[in-house]
């Protein structure tokens, strides 16, 4: 059985979400909708790589949802359908850093 972690971090990255622990896995599966993280207004960090994510839905719930985040792992999903995340991810103006390995874009 699966059980999928919330690493303790640290008080700077205290607003961190992480989708598995370190072993990275295969914990989310299916369909994930996401719109609910992003109403977190300090959400910086989302680590989601490394599951069988296959599409990721999301629905902005304002004009500055999603506007802290900084680092975007989506990496490892092989069934993730690229063409349901690119509009979202392109809206994400303080995106530094997105992992999409693995991903048929």
């Amino acid at each position: 059985m699966c059980n999928p972690k919330v690493l303790p971090c640290d008080e700077k990255d205290k607003n961190n979400v992480y989708g598995n622990d370190v072993n990275k896995l295969h914990c989310l599966t299916g369909e994930l909708n996401i719109s609910s993280l992003f109403e977190l207004q300090f959400l910086s960090f989302l680590e989601l790589g490394n599951n069988d994510i296959s599409i990721i839905h999301y629905h902005s719930q304002g004009e500055n949802s999603s506007n802290n985040l900084y680092y975007l792992d989506l990496s490892d999903n092989g069934n993730l359908k690229a063409d349901h995340m690119l509009h979202w991810i392109s809206n994400l103006s303080f995106l530094q850093y997105q992992d999409l390995t693995g991903i048929n874009l």
